[in-house]
């Protein structure tokens, strides 16, 4: 929550920080870069374990995406709002056809699997990074990208 008050400006870091004890500690650490509270959940959790990765990051001939781990796999959080009905999931799975094109991996994660099954969404991911599914030996992310 207050990731996404910083980012709509309904709040200050500053005015946090003056609040004190653990909210300060949260707004010291909160980012502005999530486009949802689920994606400031997924980074949360998976920055507890271990797993680097970039947010908001702009691929080439794709466009911007939610997650990259590596410099292979694209993590997308999907909600019905944003990515519901024909048009939501043509254009999503027209940015899946474009990652292929550019030697990316996609996986989309919904809303309701981040607060519903989060024990499958961490599973596959770890494996996934395990396998070393997540390094394509290559960067999607072109000459001005940081692959992790």
């Amino acid at each position: 929550m207050i990731e996404s008050a910083l980012r709509r400006g309904l709040v200050s870091r500053s005015a946090l920080l003056g609040i004190g004890g653990r909210v300060a500690e949260m707004a010291a650490q909160a980012r502005t870069d999530a486009d949802s509270g689920t994606e400031s959940v997924f980074r949360f959790r998976m920055e507890r374990l271990g797993v680097p990765m970039q947010s908001q990051v702009v691929i080439p001939g794709v466009g911007r995406v939610d997650f990259v781990i590596g410099d292979h796999l694209v993590v997308e959080i999907d909600s019905e709002t944003h990515h519901g009905g024909d048009d939501g999931r043509l254009r999503d799975l027209s940015r899946d056809l474009a990652l292929a094109m550019v030697n990316g991996r996609s996986l989309r994660i919904d809303y309701r699997q981040v607060f519903g099954d989060w024990t499958s969404v961490e599973a596959a991911i770890l494996m996934m990074v395990e396998r070393g599914e997540h390094l394509a030996g290559g960067t999607l992310l072109g000459r001005a990208g940081k692959p992790i």
